[in-house]
């Protein structure tokens, strides 16, 4: 969109190659069984693309980067997700079917916004992101089978994902 005739090339699409480098490694070492702790480290590494997305996103200069390190970031993390839970086919389509509608709302919203209303668009998808957070939060709870057997650390975590989650939902 703000891209000008003379700007330099752009090679940002090579990322994907690692990034598919790293999904097929991942797949690859899930299904050989392995590598058990290959979940927690792809989910790790989604964490850390996400970051560093969030970073890139700060400057200009850097700002293509930082989508393309988010969006892998994402990819890596809905992988690790998936791969960790081994739903049934059921459940994935379950799954596929919500996200093609969370990106059908998504791309019919991005495409009607006007770049000067960017931040109130901003701040409405920060709500949703607070409202998922907290909804995982108390999911998280009620999905134990024995609640008292929690130790502090999660309960604490879950705590923390439902007070910030509901302040971000709330501005």
């Amino acid at each position: 969109m703000f891209k000008r005739d003379t700007d330099p090339p752009e090679y940002y699409h090579l990322y994907g190659i690692p990034s598919a480098g790293a999904l097929a490694l991942y797949g690859a070492g899930t299904l050989s069984g392995k590598f058990p702790q290959l979940d927690a480290a792809a989910a790790t590494l989604s964490g850390l693309l996400c970051i560093g997305g969030i970073g890139g996103l700060s400057s200009q200069k850097t700002a293509r980067l930082g989508a393309v390190s988010g969006q892998a970031g994402v990819v890596m993390g809905v992988a690790s997700t998936l791969g960790h839970l081994n739903p049934s086919i059921g459940t994935t389509a379950s799954i596929a079917g919500m996200m093609a509608v969370g990106g059908a709302a998504g791309h019919y919203i991005g495409h009607r916004v006007e770049p000067t209303s960017l931040p109130q668009t901003v701040a409405a998808f920060h709500s949703l992101v607070g409202i998922a957070a907290s909804t995982a939060a108390i999911g998280d709870y009620l999905n134990c089978q024995n609640p008292t057997q929690l130790d502090n650390v999660h309960l604490a975590s879950i705590y923390l994902a439902n007070v910030i989650g509901s302040v971000t939902t709330t501005g």
